[in-house]
């Protein structure tokens, strides 16, 4: 497995795992979360698949907050998150 920094390629496999786990969400909000936050948008990648994904931003200098993490259902438990 693989974290690497979200792509806009990622789109629809974030928003799969998104929907999934959360019953709000507003797809909208990721590509604008990204647009602003591109160093902070990063996705667990395991053969080619997206199997999870964090959203944070930086707080302060040496500061950051998560504001959103999902792991997709098949591979929670995993330590993935």
């Amino acid at each position: 497995m693989i974290i690497r920094k979200f792509e806009p390629h990622d789109f629809e496999e974030v928003m799969t795992i998104e929907s999934a786990v959360f019953t709000e969400h507003n797809p909208y909000f990721y590509m604008n979360f990204y647009e602003m936050n591109r160093d902070t948008f990063l996705v667990a990648q395991e053969d080619r698949r997206i199997v999870g994904f964090v959203v944070g931003y930086r707080s302060g200098p040496d500061e950051g907050r998560i504001f959103t993490l999902a792991v997709g259902e098949d591979f929670r438990k995993q330590g993935i998150g």
